[in-house]
Order: structure tokens, then C-alpha cells, then sequence
């Protein structure tokens, strides 16, 4: 089998994980050669490439509540466009009713809040992001693990998560988050699932509201990088067929399954206030970083 799978189903369901992938996937590098195993090389956009699992997780999961947001906006344009019959038919005129206005600013403002948050988080990954990424550095890899785990274990209680009522999303708030992904981006060990979710707990959002909206945000970047980077290069790459053997397609659809299932078991924890028992694991890979950096 080519050792490069195990790279492949690594990346995909660690993503699922409130744990830094990147960081996770490093760590099986220098695992995996330090034991003497010829990994060979994947091409620089094969990481973009596996966002597509990522992509149908979240589809899958998220289906309903985005699905939702989909058919709002289609009435909310549909109405907008034609109206609806007025109250005095006889007129033979459509008008706009109140209530596709109001479900159109209610459109308007949850895509505005994502929007800010991308343009907040592409900002300073533009900016700071690119200067940050050192996963060669084990020191600094294991800081970020390290602070993955401070950040879970301070995930505020789970008072309140049952009747969802916790304050609402703002501008601000989303502009915060945007900038914290996109900060989280560029420190190697630092997962962006963790520091998002739990920030918006710390902003008084509800466990739901938080988990979301951090997948809303998420979301656009993971679409960009494969459609953009991932699948144009793969087709592209003359040695493309060589990640459609057979092997390969059954480690695509294994990782995929598990992904799926691993995600709705965190999204359960996160759901109930209790992402922090990830916190006790990131003992593992700050142990291994540091073993590695010593030994």
C-alpha cells in the first residue's frame, strides 16, 4: 500500500476534530520517517485538494439550516422581483410585503456578518498569516498544541446551552471572530475549529450559535481552496491517476465515513458545552512534538 494514504485519511479526519490537522499531519511525517518509511512527496495543492471531503461533512451535516438559508433567499428574491397580490385584487398590481422585507434584511444581515468575518480574516492572513507558518520549528509546533489545549479546557460551562438564549451575533462580534481565524491560520499547532467555537462561547453566544456560525465562516475558505486550487490542479497534474487507483478511492471513501461520524459526535460534545475534554488530549501531540525536537 503507499505509505501516502495514511497521510490522506490522517488529514481528512483530523479536520473533523477541534485539533490543528496541519499540525497532526506533520507529526505523522516525522513519525513515519523517523521509523524508516519512504512517504515519496504530494504535490504542494493535494492539501487543498482534500478540502473536498471536508466540504461534503459539512454539507451533509449542515444541510438543513443551510439548505434553509437557500430557499430564504430564493423567496426573498422571487418576492421581491414579482410581490404578491395586493389586498385589493381588483388593482390587478403586485407590491412588496412586509414580510419578504423582513426576511430579506434578515438575510442581508447573517450574509453580512460572514462576509465581514471573511474580509476581517483574509485581512490579516494577508497581512500577518504568511510570516507565521512554521511547522518545521517543533518548539513552536508544540506551543501551539499546547495552547489548542488552554484554549478547550477554558470553554465557558454548559449553564444555559439547553433553551439556547444566549446573546446574539453583532458585527463586531463576527469581525472579532473573522481576524481570529484568520490570526489561527498562520500559528502551526493552533486549531481554528477550537480557538473559534470557544471564543464565541466567551462572547456570550449560545454552544449552537457558536458552532455555526464558526462553519459558516469556515465554509468560503474550504470552497475557494478546492475549486480554485485543489481540483483544477489535480486534473491538470499528469500523474493525477495515480490518486484514483483503487486504494486511494477506498481511502477517500473510508476517511469520508469516519469524518462524517467523528463530526457528529463532536458536534454533539460541542452542542452540550463540552469540547474541553479535548483538552486532556493535546497532551499527546505536545509529548510527541516535543520527543521529536529532543530525540
Amino acid at each position: 500500500m503507499d505509505p501516502r494514504i495514511l497521510l490522506l485519511v490522517t488529514q481528512v479526519i483530523i479536520e473533523s476534530l477541534p485539533i490543528s490537522s496541519s499540525g497532526h499531519l506533520r507529526l505523522v511525517e516525522l513519525l513515519m520517517a523517523r521509523a524508516g518509511v519512504a512517504l515519496g512527496s504530494l504535490p504542494a495543492f493535494f492539501d487543498h485538494f482534500l478540502n473536498g471531503p471536508t466540504l461534503v461533512v459539512l454539507g451533509v451535516y449542515f444541510y438543513k439550516p443551510w439548505s434553509t438559508l437557500v430557499r430564504m433567499a430564493w423567496r426573498v428574491v422571487n418576492g421581491l422581483w414579482h410581490g404578491k397580490k395586493s389586498v385589493r385584487p381588483e388593482h390587478g398590481r403586485r407590491v412588496r410585503t412586509a414580510s419578504h422585507c423582513r426576511a430579506g434584511l434578515l438575510l442581508l444581515k447573517i450574509v453580512g456578518m460572514v462576509l465581514v468575518a471573511e474580509l476581517g480574516m483574509l485581512a490579516w492572513m494577508f497581512v500577518f498569516g504568511r510570516g507565521l507558518k512554521m511547522y518545521e520549528n517543533l518548539p513552536l509546533l508544540a506551543g501551539g498544541f499546547a495552547l489548542t489545549g488552554l484554549v478547550l479546557a477554558s470553554e465557558p460551562g454548559r449553564r444555559g446551552h439547553e433553551r439556547d438564549r444566549q446573546v446574539g451575533l453583532t458585527m463586531p462580534k463576527a469581525i472579532l471572530l473573522g481576524l481570529l481565524q484568520g490570526l489561527v491560520y498562520g500559528i502551526p499547532g493552533l486549531s481554528r475549529f477550537a480557538c473559534t467555537v470557544i471564543v464565541a462561547r466567551w462572547l456570550g453566544l449560545s454552544p449552537r450559535r457558536a458552532f455555526e456560525f464558526s462553519f459558516m465562516i469556515f465554509a468560503p475558505l474550504i470552497v475557494a481552496a478546492f475549486t480554485l486550487n485543489g481540483l483544477p490542479a489535480v486534473l491538470a497534474d499528469p500523474q493525477a491517476a495515480s490518486f484514483f487507483t483503487l486504494p486511494w478511492l477506498l481511502a477517500y471513501a473510508g476517511s469520508l465515513l469516519c469524518a462524517y461520524g467523528l463530526f457528529v459526535a463532536v458536534a454533539r460534545l460541542a452542542l452540550t458545552g463540552r469540547l474541553h475534554y479535548f483538552a486532556w488530549y493535546m497532551l499527546v501531540p505536545v509529548a510527541v512534538a516535543l520527543w521529536l525536537w529532543v530525540w
